[in-house]
């Protein structure tokens, strides 16, 4: 157990070190394009991250808002609308190392509410699967609709046939479901509208820097089918705490054709920044109401 839990260590640490690694030789290469970057010469850049921020925010209250459906569900009753605030409080644990203090933070609040272990588990499970499946999803439906072409020239990671064999044993599963598990396919739409916006909102923070900071002309499909690969990858690549250094990494690789190595690396720190300030942001709100509730 000792030597397993070593190895996830250290493939963690060397893929974090590796993301860092290709960041760095990204700055130092594209430093000159950098310097000179329309974006700071924008005079009202604080007014723009803190509405990004406000976007972003609202993103996460879609997630947590599955994670309630999934214990309602899984339950089989109506739980606590204040619930979801546990998930929003315990997102900002995801950067202390290790990538479980969330967790147990959520599993803190439930079983402060009776919740048994086993439902609690199968919650955690269930949302992962499912926003790890969405995203996938979300980006390959969108570069089927963009056309074969457009995935050769901005997406070249995966090829045209990799990502429909997978569209056509997902849907087939989903046939499945909707045949014989009716509750589960119902379920499943559900989490899918909330995720769907979830990535829409990042995407959205996403095309909103690259047009009207940085100047460039991206589609907003586009942005949002790369964004939302780069976080399914990132997604399932054990790394730093909260993905830091992997997302961004996989977003520039799989952007290369499509925006500049300097747009792409402000980008990515600045969509870093954002969502930093807005889980800051929430977790004093969640602090504030879970406190309230608790100690009522």
């Amino acid at each position: 157990m000792d030597g397993k839990k070593l190895s996830i260590n250290l493939l963690k640490i060397t893929t974090t070190s590796i993301a860092i690694v290709f960041l760095a030789n990204i700055f130092y290469n594209s430093y000159t394009d950098l310097k000179s970057s329309k974006i700071f010469e924008s005079h009202l850049i604080i007014l723009d991250i803190i509405f990004l921020s406000l976007i972003y925010s609202l993103s996460l209250l879609f997630v947590a808002n599955n994670w309630h459906k999934i214990l309602n569900f899984l339950a089989k009753k109506k739980l606590p609308k204040f619930i979801m605030w546990a998930w929003v409080e315990s997102n900002i644990y995801k950067y202390i190392p290790g990538n479980i203090a969330n967790y147990f933070v959520r599993y803190y609040y439930l079983r402060k509410q009776g919740i048994r272990d086993k439902l609690i588990l199968k919650s955690f499970f269930i949302e992962a699967v499912f926003l790890g499946i969405s995203s996938f999803i979300f980006g390959a439906i969108l570069f089927i609709f963009l056309g074969k072409s457009l995935i050769f020239n901005y997406f070249q990671f995966f090829n045209f046939e990799f990502i429909l064999l997978s569209l056509v044993i997902f849907f087939i599963i989903l046939a499945y479901l909707l045949k014989y598990q009716f509750f589960y396919f119902r379920l499943f739409v559900n989490l899918s509208i909330n995720y769907l916006l979830f990535f829409l909102c990042i995407g959205f923070c996403a095309f909103y820097i690259l047009n009207f900071l940085l100047e460039a002309d991206i589609s907003f499909l586009i942005i949002v089918a790369i964004y939302s690969f780069a976080w399914f990858v990132g997604f399932i690549i054990p790394g730093a705490p909260a993905g830091i250094g992997i997302r961004e990494s996989l977003f520039i690789i799989l952007s290369n054709g499509t925006i500049l190595e300097a747009d792409a690396i402000l980008l990515t720190f600045l969509l870093r920044f954002i969502s930093i300030c807005s889980e800051i942001l929430l977790y004093l709100q969640a602090r504030y109401k879970l406190k309230s509730i608790y100690e009522a």
